[in-house]
């Protein structure tokens, strides 16, 4: 399943980070606001860019930082879920 960030979310650098508002309607909710490390960052950057699905991130973290396939599997994966607990993905079909 390919993933796409949802309508609506902005996204901005503070400082060194970078942080996710979601909006509701026309206001933003920073109650919610995520702050990302490096490599969540990078993940969400790609998922800007065009639609992937997580074998895919998992690919492009492991050359961005060249890191081993699990610890990959672990970062994406959890950045996945803090954005689907969030309710900030949309799923779209291949």
């Amino acid at each position: 399943m390919k993933l796409k960030l949802k309508e609506g979310c902005v996204v901005r650098k503070v400082g060194n980070d970078s942080v996710i508002i979601p909006s509701s309607g026309e206001n933003l909710n920073m109650m919610r606001m995520i702050k990302l490390n490096s490599s969540a960052t990078f993940l969400l950057e790609q998922i800007q860019k065009g639609e992937f699905n997580r074998d895919e991130l998992v690919q492009l973290l492991m050359d961005k930082y060249a890191i081993e396939r699990a610890v990959a599997e672990k970062d994406t994966d959890a950045f996945i879920a803090k954005l689907r607990e969030q309710s900030l993905l949309e799923p779209t079909t291949l």
